[in-house]
Order: C-alpha cells, then structure tokens, then sequence
C-alpha cells in the first residue's frame, strides 16, 4: 500500500523486506519462522512480524496472531502460550496498525517504528 509520492520508497522497502527481516535475526540471535501467521522471527517469547513494505497481509496476519494468542477469553478451549507479539514498521504506516484500537493496551502486544 503506497501514495505516487512514496512509490520508489515503498518498491525499495519490498525489494529490501528479506534484509530487513534477516538483520533483526542476526542483531536478536533469533530463529527465521517459515509458517506464516506466527510471524517472521522468533526469540521465545517474542513473535516478531517485520513489515517494512507496508503489506496488508502481514498486518491481518498479526492482528489474527494477538486474537488468538493475546485476547482475552471467558474460558480457554486450548492451551495458549504466552507470547509476546511484535511488530514492526515505518512510522508512516502507524495509522493502519492502529484499524484495531481495541487491541491496545493488551498484555504481550508491542508496536515498533523504525527510526528512518
């Protein structure tokens, strides 16, 4: 998702998504995840979601991840573990991960921007 003005940004940041992703690993000493949904790196507890390219999918990936691991319940069916979920992104794209405002607050959810 970009505007004409943010074009050649928003093409480099997809261009450059698996790097930003594998220098988070190696700076975290954490292990690349191949199953999406849980996230793209994890360092247990954390589940961290990169998304420097602004991709919606990435973003309905990692709100369904704090519905299912981090929203409060009445009853658990199912073991949930507790995890923290991060995600990371471009300070421009704030507004979008902020479509679930009830989320906020909740216990294990973090939101990073990157200092560009």
């Amino acid at each position: 998702m970009t505007t004409p003005e943010h074009l050649v940004v928003s093409l480099n940041r997809i261009l450059d998504e698996e790097k930003y992703i594998q220098a988070l690993c190696d700076e975290s000493g954490g292990t690349r995840l191949g199953r999406q949904g849980i996230g793209d790196v994890e360092i247990w507890p954390r589940h961290l979601f990169v998304n420097p390219a602004c991709d919606l999918l990435k973003f309905v990936r990692f709100f369904s991840a704090v519905k299912t691991y981090l929203e409060p319940r009445e009853k658990d069916d199912y073991y949930r573990p507790q995890v923290t979920l991060e995600l990371y992104i471009h300070k421009i794209d704030h507004p979008i991960a902020g479509m679930y405002s009830e989320f906020y607050g909740l216990e294990g959810l973090k939101i990073y921007a990157y200092r560009s």
